[in-house]
């Protein structure tokens, strides 16, 4: 087991994985040694190829409890959601235009009555 002292990530870094992910100095150096990240929980060390991937799958299966919290973020206030937007009602000349539009597609491409409802 490496008794080294685990870094933070650098602030360049934002994912919130790397809230308990870090880095071991370089050795006789104050540069970090950014081959490898190290779990602050475990001490495990992971490859790291410039993304949170191997991070993010740490946590998944060693840490689920964590693993919840990291998704389950709101989404930023300025960052709009399926829930911001309407139906059309359905007699509406956009709606109507748009109604058509798909028949069209389904029997000029031949397509399955069944896609129209993926669709939907």
């Amino acid at each position: 087991m490496d008794e080294r002292e685990i870094q933070s990530a650098p602030s360049s870094l934002k994912a919130k994985v790397w809230r308990h992910f870090g880095f071991y100095r370089m050795p006789g150096s104050t540069a970090l040694d950014m081959t490898h990240t190290v779990c602050k929980l475990c001490k495990t060390k992971t490859k790291y190829f410039g993304s949170t991937t191997n991070a993010r799958a740490h946590i998944t299966r060693h840490h689920p409890e964590l693993s919840d919290t990291e998704q389950s973020q709101p989404p930023a206030a300025d960052q709009r959601t399926l829930q911001c937007f309407t139906k059309l009602p359905a007699n509406s000349e956009r709606a109507k235009k748009i109604t058509r539009s798909i028949a069209c597609f389904i029997a000029k491409d031949l397509r399955p009555y069944s896609l129209f409802q993926l669709i939907l």
